[in-house]
């Protein structure tokens, strides 16, 4: 309390006000928790999954030293293949507060948004299954943003964790490290079960290679056996490759947008984030000036050669460490060996033999101060009758009074009559008026 005029303290206020806001989320848990499915229901998961297409997968990722300004990113890969089909990014202002074991109040609604572009641009690319970087049912509530993601969607969901939530008993004790220690070889498993006696999902040895485990569980509409098959066939390292692929994209994003840059310190270096207006990547590319309404180069980030396939360092930029919410995807950091969930150059750029059916994931641009104005990829697939095949890349409108402000690049098929083999692209005109904020 204050002592001169008896009112409550700043932090007394927030207190009460963070509880409020618990009350209020508990409720709407409990509500969307009814609608919870946790077996299986659709005509893929029967055994094989020879009717799953594409999956999904969705990520969050933040600025170094902002729990604000963060990157919503949605991916979608073809299955059994696994290559992208689709990936989608955007800035987002994270606005609600962070109180564990509600995450999905912070980030759930973006995520959707993501999904009701993808629904609008390329429905026929809408996943039949999400992966969550996050957890499902592994939860203190049993209702995390796998989840509240799926029963929002009305879609199947599965949470995948690289750390354990320590929830009811569970603990990374001595225990644990031991069964751990006895998962062998890609698709060894063991139960996750707690106190209460419930099973709340499974560590998952999820490669050959990997060390550690993942932890799966139930988001909606499926059998935790399930999960733990589609998680193991998605995983050609130890993440599963659309939440991989979508952590990649989404620290790409950032980086290009939010570079990092030290100033020497004797004691210690001091990290400052550029501001968007400077942000290196937004509005140059190879050190020439670009329109905010034109893609850059697909191959090239901050001028050096780049393969859409390889993994981006994930601990260090410009020299620096990264938000602890990214996963590394270096096999070293900081001098210490990691995991090796790094995927090889799996094509070659500038002289290297390529897929001429894959074009290279093209670059998300858009004024600094816009929420909803960026690239969207899409990728057409190749069927044994199609003869067209190829990459659409479509930019959303920079505000609801411009909606016809980029470019469009289209592919023509290339057919034995057909002399004419390749792109089109064509810009409309960008509004002076694009430049209102979200």
């Amino acid at each position: 309390m204050d002592q001169e005029d008896g009112q409550p303290s700043v932090s007394e206020d927030e207190k009460s006000r963070e509880e409020e806001i618990r009350e209020e989320w508990e409720r709407e848990q409990d509500l969307l928790k009814q609608k919870l499915i946790s077996w299986d229901i659709e005509e893929w998961q029967e055994p094989g999954g020879a009717l799953l297409r594409y999956v999904g997968g969705v990520d969050v990722s933040f600025v170094k030293g902002d729990d604000v300004t963060a990157c919503a990113s949605l991916v979608v890969v073809n299955f059994p293949e696994l290559e992208v089909v689709y990936e989608d990014c955007r800035l987002i202002q994270l606005t609600a507060p962070y109180i564990p074991g509600f995450l999905a109040f912070r980030e759930a609604n973006f995520l959707v948004e993501c999904f009701d572009r993808l629904k609008s641009i390329q429905p026929d690319l809408v996943p039949q299954v999400i992966i969550v970087d996050g957890n499902g049912m592994l939860h203190p509530r049993e209702f995390g943003l796998a989840c509240h993601l799926g029963i929002l969607l009305d879609l199947p969901t599965v949470g995948v964790a690289k750390k354990l939530f320590q929830v009811d008993g569970l603990e990374k004790n001595t225990a644990h490290t031991d069964k751990v220690k006895e998962l062998q070889k890609g698709g060894d498993t063991f139960a996750l079960v707690g106190e209460s006696g419930k099973v709340l999902g499974m560590a998952l040895k999820s490669s050959d290679a990997s060390t550690n485990p993942v932890y799966v569980s139930i988001g909606h509409r499926i059998s935790l056996n399930t999960a733990v098959w589609l998680v193991r066939r998605c995983c050609r390292y130890r993440i599963p490759e659309p939440t991989r692929q979508a952590d990649i994209k989404s620290r790409e994003y950032l980086r290009e947008r939010f570079p990092v840059e030290a100033s020497a310190s004797p004691k210690k270096k001091a990290i400052s984030v550029v501001p968007p207006s400077a942000a290196r990547g937004a509005s140059h590319v190879d050190g020439q000036s670009q329109d905010h309404c034109v893609e850059p180069a697909a191959s090239h980030v901050d001028g050096q050669p780049q393969d859409q396939h390889v993994e981006p360092a994930a601990s260090q930029v410009d020299g620096q460490p990264q938000d602890h919410h990214v996963e590394p995807a270096a096999s070293h950091v900081d001098g210490q060996p990691q995991d090796h969930c790094v995927e090889p150059a799996a094509s070659h750029v500038d002289g290297q033999p390529q897929d001429h059916r894959v074009e290279p994931a093209a670059r998300h641009v858009e004024p600094a101060a816009s929420q909803s104005c960026g690239w969207t990829t899409t990728r057409s697939p190749c069927g044994a009758s199609s003869q067209s095949c190829g990459w659409t890349t479509t930019r959303s409108p920079c505000e609801a009074r411009s909606q016809s402000g980029g470019w469009t690049t289209t592919r023509s098929s290339c057919g034995a009559s057909n002399q004419s083999c390749g792109w089109a692209t064509s810009r409309s005109p960008c509004g002076a008026s694009s430049q209102s904020r979200g």
